[in-house]
């Protein structure tokens, strides 16, 4: 069984978080640990055309992704290096390949309706608002309403709900699954060089798998 590689992306660093969009795109987030430098690429998801390439912020190493939404990258720094409670917001727009807005004194929490749920950390309690997605700007103060939060965050979880997902199996040629996926997956694995497990997911006639293949 030949394998039609539909592209190769391979740019010489540690994959490090593969994040797909609602608009056919992937982000990919690459890490050089002993640098201490962080990348993020953009690509066509069906083509492998390059979108951007090596972006980074300011800050080159302590950043992460919290979410995409609309092709909007939110980023976050951390309070503190090699702590995990991350600090402020920056919004990216991965289109136009500039940052939209930042706002330094805010934490994410989530996006739902086109809003931005955020807060400010007091003392001893949280203040949260809500901010334009696009713009940033203060659409609502919520005050401490911890309530009201929740509330919201479990309508924006219902999008995400994982009750329908799918995981993969491991290949192995003494499975008990149907004769032609034992078929054409023990051809894969005598006629490719692999390095570790095939794992697979047969779906209403369709058969989706995995594997490393062998430099």
């Amino acid at each position: 069984m030949k394998i039609k590689k539909i592209y190769l992306y391979d740019n010489k660093k540690q994959i490090w978080r593969l994040i797909p969009t609602d608009t056919k795109k992937l982000i990919i987030e690459e890490r050089d640990i002993e640098k201490k430098q962080v990348y993020f690429s953009c690509i066509h998801s069906e083509t492998g055309k390059k979108i951007f390439k090596n972006f980074q912020l300011d800050e080159k190493f302590w950043m992460g992704i919290e979410t995409v939404y609309k092709d909007v990258i939110y980023f976050h720094k951390f309070v503190k290096p090699d702590m995990p409670q991350h600090k402020g917001i920056i919004a990216f727009d991965l289109n136009k390949q500039k940052v939209l807005w930042q706002n330094d004194d805010s934490n994410f929490l989530f996006v739902y309706d086109d809003k931005l749920y955020c807060y400010k950390q007091n003392f001893e309690s949280r203040n949260y608002f809500i901010l334009n997605y696009a713009t940033g700007q203060v659409a609502e103060d919520i005050g401490g309403s911890v309530e009201k939060i929740n509330e919201l965050r479990k309508k924006a979880a219902n999008p995400d709900d994982c009750s329908s997902y799918h995981f993969p199996q491991t290949f192995y040629p003494q499975s008990q699954i149907d004769e032609r996926t034992n078929h054409t997956l023990s051809n894969l694995r005598n006629e490719s060089v692999i390095s570790g497990n095939i794992e697979y997911i047969g779906l209403n006639n369709l058969l989706l798998f995995n594997f490393l293949e062998a430099a």
